[in-house]
């Protein structure tokens, strides 16, 4: 929304600012530019980081976008009960942030051999069952650096619940950064609706229920009509 109204105030005043320009005007982009891409180009990106000491001054680079596979199906689950909870943690997302601990460099070099080695080449090569293995791997030992901040690898136990029952009829399971929205991806119809109909009875069954539901990625970015 942000950057949305950045652009519609660039246009309205012919300021001519790119989607980079905006992001650092309205403080977006600041940590990771995955948000910032995906409104500006959408498909699978992949950025490049930067150096601790230019945050706020640059915007992480762009080193990979391409194109999701049409017959590729996310199963979206966003689960009511942890909302509250995580809203007071959103709350101190800066705090936590300028304090962070150093990532182990180890555990950077794992990271980045399975984007390298892994991911990249599944989604090059269309292959979702290595690409989802490598989305799981990722997504899970970032949840275990993130665990001071959370429950434990995920935000609930609600949400590590729901990841194992994906994780029967999906490729993979992953957190959406600090949750309660996780998601699955697989190609087949048939098992997106099983998941979907055993994650619905779940949700109803352990608290308030929430919304379950079947996507595709967009590879367009955002559009915008001018009046």
């Amino acid at each position: 929304m942000a950057l949305s109204l950045g652009k519609a105030v660039s246009e309205l005043f012919g300021l001519n600012l790119s989607w980079e320009d905006i992001a650092l005007t309205v403080r977006r982009g600041l940590i990771t530019a995955l948000g910032l891409y995906a409104v500006k180009v959408g498909g699978f990106i992949v950025e490049g980081g930067f150096p601790v000491d230019k945050r706020e001054k640059v915007v992480p680079p762009l080193i990979f976008r391409g194109e999701v596979p049409e017959d590729w199906l996310f199963v979206v689950a966003i689960p009511k009960p942890p909302r509250k909870a995580l809203a007071e943690v959103r709350k101190r997302e800066d705090e936590i942030l300028e304090n962070l601990k150093k990532m182990p460099p180890e555990l950077a070099d794992r990271l980045s051999r399975i984007v390298l080695m892994k991911i990249l080449p599944a989604f090059v090569e269309k292959d979702i069952r290595t690409f989802g293995e490598g989305l799981y791997q990722f997504n899970h030992l970032l949840g275990e650096f993130w665990s001071d901040y959370q429950e434990n690898v995920y935000c609930c136990d609600l949400v590590n619940e729901g990841i194992k029952i994906m994780l029967e009829d999906l490729y993979c399971a992953c957190q959406t950064s600090w949750g309660p929205t996780f998601y699955g991806l697989t190609d087949s119809r048939e098992k997106a609706e099983e998941c979907v109909g055993k994650l619905n009875a779940f949700l109803e069954e352990n608290g308030d229920g929430g919304e379950v539901f079947i996507t595709k990625a967009d590879n367009g970015g955002a559009r915008w009509l001018r009046l």
